[in-house]
This record gives structure tokens, sequence and C-alpha cells, in this order.
């Protein structure tokens, strides 16, 4: 009698069968489900308190952590600013025991500059004393031993240094020419000592030698030894494919003159003949050519007359 049985809301007017089978409608508990569905909503709500105090413990722990990360950075900021402090101190310490040696140093240079200046000066005071007593000495014994020198003796004199003179000349001539020109024997022209003096105070001094050519001196080792063009036989003319000239120097039909007057001509180039043909042709068709155009002499002008009738490579190209 005291359990409430459950029941369905009666089918509602105009409700279709599929509609009410979705709706199940309202559904009526006895104490059994309440208490029941009391601790499902009692075990979410701890569940629910247990996860908000764990979060809440994990915020605390994070700052706890945060806090203790600054308190380290300040102490090695702190250990970091007296080392630096520690490190400036040193090197000031430094700086002044430099700048005491350093004084020191000048003022022991400067003792010493003094020093050997006043050395100098007595050195010098002694060294005057002695000259001047030397040259009282020296004064006495010249006017006791004076004797007069006649012209002749400083004549010769002179002579003996003009003598020298001219020797050391040929001596340093012989030194700089090369030895395989200039030979052994040289003939110096000997003046007397008064062209001499002329000719050291600036006109020079006048030296004939004699000059031997080696055997294996010829023009061919100048040429070579100069950078010459090669021989003619090796060159090649890049215009008209010949040899024994530049293409400066060439008076020959270029390769496309000759293609262009063998158009005219209705001479024609076989070119894709095999290649065992291709060659002949090509060669009798140029020999025709080199038949109907004569080229110019090398050694003859252009403009002149060289006596053949045939019209020049110029004049049947249609250049003149």
């Amino acid at each position: 009698m005291g359990k409430i049985a459950n029941y369905r809301i009666p089918k509602l007017p105009g409700a279709s069968y599929n509609s009410q089978k979705k709706d199940k409608g309202v559904k009526l508990f006895g104490k059994v489900e309440m208490k029941k569905l009391k601790d499902k909503m009692q075990k979410r709500y701890d569940q629910k308190k247990r996860e908000d105090r764990m979060e809440a413990e994990r915020k605390q722990r994070e700052e706890e952590r945060q806090q203790l990360r600054a308190k380290e950075k300040l102490f090695k900021m702190e250990q970091m600013r007296e080392r630096i402090m520690e490190q400036e101190a040193r090197r000031k310490a430094e700086l002044n025991e430099l700048k005491k040696k350093e004084a020191e140093k000048r003022k022991a240079a400067a003792l010493q500059r003094e020093k050997a200046e006043e050395d100098q000066r007595l050195q010098e005071e002694f060294e005057a004393m002695l000259l001047s007593s030397d040259n009282i000495m020296l004064g006495e014994e010249a006017e006791e031993n004076m004797v007069e020198l006649s012209n002749q003796d400083i004549q010769d004199e002179l002579d003996k240094i003009d003598e020298m003179l001219l020797k050391l000349n040929t001596e340093s001539i012989k030194e700089v020419t090369p030895t395989s020109i200039v030979t052994e024997e040289m003939e110096v022209s000997a003046s007397p000592p008064e062209q001499q003096h002329q000719e050291n105070n600036g006109e020079g001094a006048e030296v004939s030698a004699k000059i031997t050519v080696p055997n294996n001196f010829s023009e061919a080792t100048v040429s070579s030894a100069s950078g010459s063009k090669p021989p003619k036989q090796k060159l090649r003319c890049h215009r008209c494919g010949g040899r024994g000239h530049w293409k400066a120097d060439c008076r020959n039909p270029s390769s496309k003159q000759l293609k262009n007057f063998a158009k005219d001509l209705n001479i024609t180039f076989y070119k894709k003949t095999p290649k065992k043909n291709r060659s002949q042709k090509n060669v009798g068709a140029h020999q025709q050519l080199k038949d109907l155009i004569p080229p110019p002499p090398m050694d003859v002008d252009m403009d002149l007359d060289t006596g053949d009738d045939r019209p020049t490579w110029t004049q049947m190209c249609g250049l003149e």
C-alpha cells in the first residue's frame, strides 16, 4: 500500500503513437529511487568539491613555485652585483698600482737622464780642457818645426793625387762593363792634370774601349729576343682560310662572297649529299669559282693594271 506505482501520462488526444513512444513523460519515484538520486547528487557534489579543492591547491603550489623562482632570481642578481663590485674594486686597485709603478719609473728615468746630462757636461768640460792644453802644446811645436815648402813640392803632390784618381776611375769602369763584350785590354785616354781637373769638375772623362762581338751574335737572335712575328708559312687567314698572310692583308674573296657569287652563276654547293661525295663536289664548285675569279696578285696594288682582261672578283661580286 505504501508504494506508489509508476505510471505514464495518458495519451494526449491527437498525438501519434510514435510521438507518444518517444516522450516517456514524467516518472514518479518512490523512497528507494529518491534515496538513490540523493546519493548520486551527493557523490557528484563531493566530487566537484574535491576537484575544486585540488585546483585551489594546485594554484597555491604554482604561486609558491613562482615566488621561490623570483627569490632565487633576486638572490642570483644580488650575487652577480656583489661579484661585479668586487671585480671593479680589484680593477681600480690594479690601476692604482700601475699608476704608482709608472710614476716611480718616470721618476727613475728623470733622475737617470739628469745624471747622464751631468756626466755629459762634465765630459765635455774635461775634453775642452784637454783640447785647450793640446792646442797650446801643438802651437809651440809647430812654431819650432815650421819648414817652408816650395811650389815644386806642392805640384808633385797634386800630380800624385791625379794619378790615384785616374786609377780609381779606370777600375770602376772595368767593374761596370760586362766581360762578354768588353775585352781585357782597354785603352784609356790619359790627359794631363789640368785637363783631368776640368773633367772631374763636370765635363766627364772620355774612355775609349775596344768592344768585341761574340760569334753567336746575329740578327735572328735579336729578332727572336725582341718578340717579332712568326714566319709567314705558319700564318693562317681567318677570312679566306688561306695561309701565308694575315686577315688584314687578305686580298682573296671571303667564303660568304664566294657563296653569293655562286648563286648568281647558278653554281650549287651540295650540302645534303653524303659526306664522301660532298667534299669532291664542293671542291669542284670552288675550283670553278677560282677559275672564274682571278685572285689579285699579292705583290701588286689592287688599282694597278695587271694585263689580265678578265674582270676582278670585286667587279664580279658587285663591290665596284
